[in-house]
């Protein structure tokens, strides 16, 4: 899979988890916990009894789908995790257990 088709791969995929519920955000700017913090605020505030659920990556890390792969993935928790695995799958693109 070359790095365009990775990247569409996981935009694809986002959009699916979007259609689920999950906010998410590709090529954030900033840091890791900095966007999960940003996020989580947000969801607090548009969705207070909401599920919280969220799923990025970051701009720092768009040169990793130049060889095909995927950017480190960070998420609310294992089961955005769970879902985001699926919704990958269901794009094509395999991956393998992985960390939030």
């Amino acid at each position: 899979m070359t790095g365009a088709d990775a990247r569409d791969a996981l935009l694809l995929a986002f959009t699916e988890l979007d259609g689920y519920g999950v906010l998410t955000v590709a090529a954030a700017p900033g840091t890791a916990a900095g966007v999960a913090a940003t996020l989580t605020e947000t969801l607090r505030a548009v969705a207070p009894h909401g599920t919280g659920s969220y799923a990025f990556w970051l701009a720092a890390d768009e040169h990793r789908f130049a060889r095909g792969g995927l950017p480190p993935l960070y998420t609310s928790g294992p089961d955005v995790d769970r879902a985001l695995t699926a919704v990958l799958r269901h794009q094509g693109y395999e991956v393998g257990n992985r960390a939030a």
